[in-house]
C-alpha cells in the first residue's frame, strides 16, 4: 500500500482498504472521515473521526490516529514502522495501540501509521513531572515484556544491530563528538572534580561495555533507547501503559542491556530524590516480570550491577545533544541530564563500581 505523505492523500477508500486487509470490516466501507484534532510536534499527528455505510458492524472503529512523517525531517529511517510491524508485533502483549497501518518510503524516507485511538482510556505523560509510583511499576512491567520477547533470541541480529566492537565504538564516537563544546559551554559551570569525572567515566566505560559482551550469558536484548516521559500512554483508570515512537539514530545502540531502558527513563527525566524513593522497587518488578516471562538467567545482583553501570552511560546522552543540535539552544533539555546523572553516578556508587569491574 502506497505511503500517505500529506493529510491530502487520506480518502475514505484508502480506510476502507486498510480496515479490509486488517479483517476490521467484512461488509460496508468507510464512507466519510474528517480530521478533528492536531497534534503536530515531530511529527504530523491526526485525529480522525469516521463515518460508514450502514451494513458495518457496530464494532468498527470509530476514531482513529494518524501520524505522518514531517517533509522537512526527511528523510528518516524505517525504525517506527518496523517498531510497530516487526517488533511489538512479534510479542504476546499489546504494548502499543492497535497498529492498523505502517509503510515506509525507503526512497524518500517518508513514512504513515495508522493506529487505535486511545485518548478515551489513555493520555500522555508529561516531560515536566515523573509518573506515579503505581504508574512507573506499570512502566517497568511494559519494559520487561518488551526485553523478555527479545531477550538473547535468535532473530534479534534481524531487528537490531548487535553490539560488537565496531557498533559499540560507533555509539561512543559519535557521542564523544560532543564532549568539548559541552565542556567549552559550561566553563566554570562544572567543577574541576566534575569534569575530570567526566572526561574520566566517558573514557572507561566504553572499556566495560566491550568487557559486558563477552560475559557469557550476556543478557542481551532489543532496546528502545528513547522511553522518556512523552513516549508513553498511561492508563486513566485500569488497563496497561503503552510504550510508543521509536527512531533510533543510524548510529544507536538498538541491542544492548535492558537496563539502559530504565536508567534512560528514570535518571534522565526523574527528578532524583523521587527517582531514589522509589528506584530499587522498579527495579524489583521489572525483575520480577522478567522471571514471569521465563527469563531465569539473570540474577537479580546482576541486575543491580548493570543498572548501576548503565547509569554512566546516561552521559552519552547530554554529549549526543551537543554534538547534534545547538548546545546553547538545546541547554534547557541537556543541562538537566548532566546534573541528574552525576547525582545518580555518586548515589549509586558507580565510579567505584566501575573501577572494580575494569581491574
Amino acid at each position: 500500500m502506497p505511503v500517505l505523505y500529506t493529510i491530502d492523500d487520506l480518502t475514505a477508500d484508502w480506510l476502507t482498504d486498510v480496515l479490509r486487509e486488517k479483517s476490521v470490516l467484512e461488509h460496508g466501507h468507510v464512507t466519510a472521515v474528517q480530521v478533528v484534532r492536531t497534534s503536530h510536534m515531530a511529527s504530523l499527528n491526526y485525529f480522525l473521526d469516521l463515518q460508514y455505510s450502514p451494513d458495518v458492524s457496530a464494532a468498527a472503529p470509530k476514531t482513529l490516529f494518524l501520524k505522518l512523517s514531517r517533509p522537512d525531517r526527511l528523510p528518516l529511517t524505517a525504525s517506527e514502522v518496523e517498531y510497530y510491524t516487526r517488533i511489538v508485533g512479534q510479542t504476546s502483549f499489546k504494548l502499543t495501540p492497535i497498529c492498523y497501518a505502517a509503510e515506509f518510503d525507503s526512497e524518500k524516507g517518508a513514512y504513515h501509521i495508522l493506529l487505535e485511538d486511545v485518548s478515551a482510556t489513555h493520555s500522555g505523560l508529561s516531560l515536566a513531572y515523573p509518573p506515579t509510583p503505581d504508574h512507573a511499576q506499570q512502566m517497568a512491567t511494559t519494559l520487561a515484556r518488551l526485553h523478555a520477547s527479545w531477550w538473547q533470541k535468535p532473530t534479534l541480529n534481524t531487528v537490531a544491530d548487535l553490539p560488537t566492537e565496531a557498533v559499540i565504538m560507533r555509539y561512543v564516537d559519535k557521542c564523544l563528538t560532543g564532549l568539548q563544546p559541552m565542556f567549552s559551554f559550561l566553563g566554570d559551570r562544572l567543577t574541576a572534580d566534575q569534569h575530570d569525572l567526566i572526561t574520566t567515566l566517558t573514557k572507561q566505560y566504553p572499556r566495560w561495555m566491550l568487557k559486558r559482551i563477552e560475559q557469557i550469558p550476556n543478557q542481551l536484548t532489543l532496546i528502545h533507547g528513547d522511553c522518556h516521559n512523552a513516549n508513553w500512554l498511561l492508563p486513566k483508570a485500569d488497563g496497561e501503559p503503552y510504550l510508543i515512537d521509536r527512531q533510533p539514530f543510524d548510529w544507536s545502540l538498538t541491542c544492548w542491556l535492558g537496563t539502559s531502558d530504565l536508567t534512560y527513563m528514570m535518571i534522565h527525566w526523574w527528578y532524583p530524590a523521587y527517582r531514589e524513593r522509589i528506584e530499587e522497587t522498579m527495579l524489583r518488578t521489572y525483575h520480577s516480570e522478567l522471571l514471569a516471562q521465563g527469563i531465569t538467567n539473570y540474577a537479580w545482583e546482576q541486575l543491580w550491577d548493570d543498572y548501576c553501570l548503565c547509569a554512566i552511560q546516561s552521559l552519552y546522552v547530554p554529549l549526543a545533544w551537543c554534538a547534534l543540535e545547538s548546545v546553547e539552544d538545546n541547554a534547557w533539555i541537556w543541562y538537566p541530564k548532566v546534573m541528574y546523572t552525576l547525582d545518580a553516578i555518586q548515589y549509586l556508587g558507580s565510579h567505584e563500581r566501575l573501577e572494580r569491574a575494569l581491574t
